[in-house]
């Protein structure tokens, strides 16, 4: 899929940009020396008579090289503020084009919204379902060791801790099936640096259904033994589970704009420019101007701003 024509439209101008922005830099060193000279120059002359003195006086002489230097360090400000708005755009049209052609890029998009599923489905639904679990298996130790405890009475919350095992259960396949898709899209290509780690060994309905045909004293305790390990995890393992995840979108990022950047460099060889001089500068601005001011943001609500237009 060839690049787009917008998006070597963009980085034709930014190559306007660059090569008129080392102009006024060069501009800028040239009307530097120049004034350097002159205050050489204009201390080997006398200071006119009724004067306030030397220095001021012979620096409003040098006024004109003054607003020259203002003027041009006017168009600077102005190219470097279309530069970084090229270049976000650039950046913008060229994620989106490598996210149709680049397989590399594309793993690595997939792996990163894959990743934002899984936090999501870890840090709100699993934490939910969590949480549910442990209140009702707390409800049903307390229940099971409350004087004449028995089958009978403790069946409405042996109920309920099943439907929490049923949605504990149906979150974490939902969270083994994203982290088998993200192994799928990593294996290989991302040098280990994406990976989940193990999830708690989670009580499953079979559980439940086990504990509902045993003494109650015997639930008791095997609800004790359950509850400890959930409460570490959720307190203290949720969060470093959390930062795996992170740090292995982290790592698509930074590759991301690393395949952005190298193909950024590729394509920089193809604009060609004519030969431009300090003299093209404004009408390189005027031009930019008419094209981009308008999707640039106001300075005020109601000013039309021209973030190019350059005062002499």
């Amino acid at each position: 899929m060839d690049v787009p024509e917008t998006i070597l439209d963009l980085l034709r101008d930014e190559t306007y940009v660059a090569r008129c922005r080392e102009l006024a830099l060069g501009q800028l060193v040239t009307l530097e020396n120049e004034r350097t000279d002159q205050r050489r120059l204009t201390k080997t002359l006398p200071t006119p008579a009724g004067t306030q003195g030397f220095e001021s006086y012979w620096e409003n002489e040098l006024v004109v090289s003054k607003d020259s230097v203002a003027s041009w360090e006017a168009r600077l400000a102005r190219l470097d503020r279309l530069s970084q708005w090229l270049q976000r755009r650039i950046q913008s049209g060229l994620g989106t084009h490598l996210d149709l052609t680049n397989s590399d890029y594309q793993r690595c998009a997939r792996i990163q919204r894959l990743l934002n599923e899984w936090e999501f489905c870890l840090r709100r639904l699993l934490r939910e379902a969590i949480s549910q679990f442990l209140r009702d298996a707390e409800a049903l130790r307390q229940a099971a060791a409350a004087p004449g405890a028995s089958s009978a009475s403790c069946a409405t919350t042996m109920s309920l801790l099943r439907e929490a095992a049923v949605r504990l259960e149906e979150r974490d396949g939902q969270l083994a099936q994203i982290s088998s898709a993200i192994a799928g899209y990593a294996h290989g290509t991302t040098g280990g640096e994406v990976r989940l780690p193990t999830m708690p060994n989670f009580r499953r309905v079979v559980w439940v259904d086990w504990i509902s045909v045993n003494p109650l004293d015997l639930v008791v305790e095997e609800l004790k033994r359950v509850e400890l390990p959930l409460h570490t995890f959720v307190e203290v393992g949720l969060e470093a589970t959390l930062l795996r995840a992170q740090a292995g979108r982290s790592w698509c990022t930074r590759r991301m704009a690393e395949i952005l950047q190298d193909y950024w460099q590729h394509l920089r060889p193809r604009i060609t420019l004519p030969l431009l001089d300090k003299d093209s500068v404004d009408a390189v601005l005027s031009n930019l101007s008419q094209r981009y001011a308008s999707k640039m943001t106001p300075a005020l609500p109601g000013e039309t701003y021209d973030p190019f237009f350059v005062r002499h």
